[in-house]
């Protein structure tokens, strides 16, 4: 288990994070070590969510939260102000693709396919709470129409609802079945370029 601490450097517009026990200087966008003692060794990517904090309450109101010195007085939300600035990037296999804020606006339940696996990203605008699913269930590619629907996505072919947060359906058909989450994160659309050159950019 490592130790990681922001370098305080930048690489190609990007964070640069420093394990501790090594010093070995790591890409978070490549989850792989650059330079030092670990260098081209990775890190297994899990699923994330960037969220305000009263979405996170109202799906989760136990959570606790760790409080911690901040250096900024207070923190904006300028992902919806900036939308031609930064985009959603996710990973299948070895290929990439990021779709635009501007995109997701227009599609917030976006069908698409990534290295031959059929995917859904589901967009929330207040929030801008992102994930991403392959949306196969028993060799069935799901889909699940243009919005949400109390909350929940509604594959058209049996009418199951499925939690956007989880992946799990709630009901119908499929209930307690499980769609499997894709690696996504937040990113600028310009060093999403400049790390997977080859990646498809929906803007």
């Amino acid at each position: 288990m490592l130790t990681l601490q922001v370098s305080g450097m930048l690489w190609n517009r990007s964070l640069v994070i420093r394990d501790v026990e090594t010093g070995s200087l790591w890409s978070h966008l490549m989850g792989q070590c650059m330079q030092g003692e670990l260098k081209d060794a990775r890190f297994d990517f899990i699923p994330a969510t960037v969220t305000t904090w009263q979405d996170w309450k109202e799906k989760f109101p136990e959570t606790s939260v760790l409080n911690m010195s901040r250096t900024a007085s207070n923190f904006v939300r300028d992902l919806l102000e900036r939308k031609d600035v930064y985009a959603y990037g996710l990973k299948v296999g070895t290929q990439t693709a990021a779709y635009s804020y501007n995109h997701l606006l227009e599609h917030p339940i976006l069908e698409d396919q990534v290295a031959d696996t059929d995917i859904v990203v589901v967009f929330d605008q207040e929030s801008t709470r992102t994930f991403a699913y392959q949306r196969i269930v028993d060799d069935t590619v799901l889909s699940f129409g243009s919005e949400l629907q109390d909350g929940h996505l509604v594959d058209q072919a049996t009418g199951s609802h499925w939690d956007p947060w989880s992946g799990k359906a709630v009901s119908g058909t499929y209930q307690g079945r499980q769609l499997t989450p894709v690696y996504g994160l937040i990113t600028y659309i310009k060093s999403w370029k400049q790390f997977y050159p080859d990646a498809r950019i929906v803007l």
